[in-house]
């Protein structure tokens, strides 16, 4: 019998995760209609585009998409839960700090969207992508990455890693992956991310957030 999850209920000390990149989904554009309905015409405004039209394969649009829908999410529940606690998985972050009350969700868009531009620059630039890591411990993968020129991008949990890299490092991580007997995933991204070859996209980004004015979140956000 499946089990079944309690309903969320205030006070309940739920501890809420917001996802990056990889996480999106045909109903997002429905999701901010209903709840954030001004982030669409302002992610328009600041993409030059529809991002919910072009979420898949195209960073610059994919991440205000996904975040735009994050804050549209925890806005349909926020008045059911108080967490303990927000953590954002990658640019996961900008949301959770919206949702923290530690960023103006306008300002959060803003930077976000620069955000998937640089890295989408910087990526064409670097070339290369991500491949996660199947079956072994952390320290294997980062020792296979070392070997391989890679770098450990994610430790996201027991028998899962993410790996960063060039082409070649990846098909050879994927080599010595497969004679250990585990298991390889390409991610759906378009760029080495969470590595040293997207350093380029660093600089631009500080000088934007050394201009937002952030706040005291009311949880802790990780």
């Amino acid at each position: 019998m499946p089990r079944q999850r309690a309903p969320l209920e205030p006070g309940a000390g739920d501890a809420i995760l917001v996802p990056g990149q990889g996480s999106q989904h045909e109903g997002m554009r429905r999701l901010v209609e209903r709840a954030a309905p001004g982030l669409i015409e302002a992610a328009a405004d600041l993409t030059g585009a529809d991002p919910f039209a072009r979420a898949t394969g195209c960073t610059r649009l994919t991440q205000p998409a996904i975040y735009c829908a994050s804050v549209a999410s925890w806005r349909l529940i926020a008045d059911r839960v108080r967490p303990t606690a927000f953590a954002g998985h990658s640019f996961g972050e900008f949301a959770a700090l919206v949702a923290a009350d530690a960023l103006d969700m306008y300002d959060g868009l803003a930077l976000v969207t620069l955000r998937g531009r640089l890295t989408e620059e910087v990526a064409a630039q670097a070339g290369g992508g991500m491949v996660a890591v199947l079956g072994l411990d952390a320290e294997t993968a980062r020792s296979i990455a070392d070997e391989a020129g890679a770098v450990l991008a994610n430790d996201n949990c027991p028998g899962q890693a993410v790996l960063s890299g060039t082409e070649p490092a990846l098909a050879e991580v994927e080599r010595e992956v497969a004679a250990r007997g585990a298991q390889t995933r390409r991610l759906a991204v378009n760029g080495p991310f969470h590595s040293p070859l997207m350093a380029a996209a660093v600089g631009p980004l500080e000088q934007a957030l050394a201009r937002v004015r952030f706040g005291e979140p009311s949880v802790p956000v990780y």
